[in-house]
């Protein structure tokens, strides 16, 4: 069976590709979808929706909010980097993915081409010792990391800035229809549930535990007032 995290995005079908084992929560090294800004305070519910390819139970499923607040980092100075994954190394950094912005600083060298110091970044979380770089919190969610060509020289370090923040989850209940997180989907049954949209919150999450690798999808269409 299988510990998944996956995004909730509006109007589109977001697909668990078949065989996934295992995706770690928290910290966060599944991905999540940003809520899109057509949303906005506006809209003030959505139906959240969870079909299957194959007849099968998941248990423990809950919904998650992602709202930010302010965070300083304690990464400090990079091990090394990796060009060839678009990784970097410090043991113990302490970072999930969201965090952010955060700039680079660098003595002695210069940081990997393709990195710019001084530009805002936000993280994506690979293991308690590695992560990588995106170009904006959206991208950080969906795991679209930046690329770069060189390891660089020197020492290169994660430096907080006025707005760094921290995306913490909040749990919106644990979802099915005795609200005891079991729902059971078919190619032709899906499971539905209205939620209430926080303008503070940032993003969605959604955790189960799947009886079957197969994959499942889960879309989220906005309610909107008229």
């Amino acid at each position: 069976m299988s510990r998944l995290i996956f995004p909730v995005t509006a109007d589109s079908v977001v697909p668990i590709a078949t065989g996934i084992t295992v995706a770690a929560f928290p910290p966060l090294a599944g991905t999540f979808g940003a809520v899109p800004a057509s949303w906005g305070s506006a809209i003030p519910q959505f139906d959240l929706r969870v079909r299957g390819s194959t007849s099968q139970s998941l248990t423990g499923a809950e919904l998650f909010a992602g709202q930010l607040s302010a965070y300083t980092t304690v990464a400090g100075a990079i091990t090394s980097f990796d060009n060839a994954t678009e990784r970097a190394t410090k043991v113990a950094h302490g970072l999930l993915t969201g965090d952010g912005p955060i700039q680079l600083t660098n003595v002695g060298g210069a940081p990997p081409t393709g990195l710019a110091l001084l530009t805002n970044y936000w993280i994506i979380w690979v293991s308690s010792s590695v992560f990588k770089f995106a170009s904006s919190f959206a991208n950080a969610l969906a795991g679209t990391a930046v690329a770069f060509s060189t390891d660089g020289t020197g020492t290169t370090t994660v430096a907080d800035v006025a707005t760094t923040s921290r995306m913490h989850l909040y749990s919106m209940g644990l979802l099915g229809p005795a609200l005891d997180g079991t729902i059971a989907v078919t190619p032709a049954r899906a499971y539905t549930a209205r939620c209430d949209h926080n303008p503070l919150t940032v993003a969605y999450g959604f955790a189960a535990t799947f009886g079957a690798a197969e994959a499942v999808s889960v879309d989220a269409v906005p309610i909107y007032e008229h």
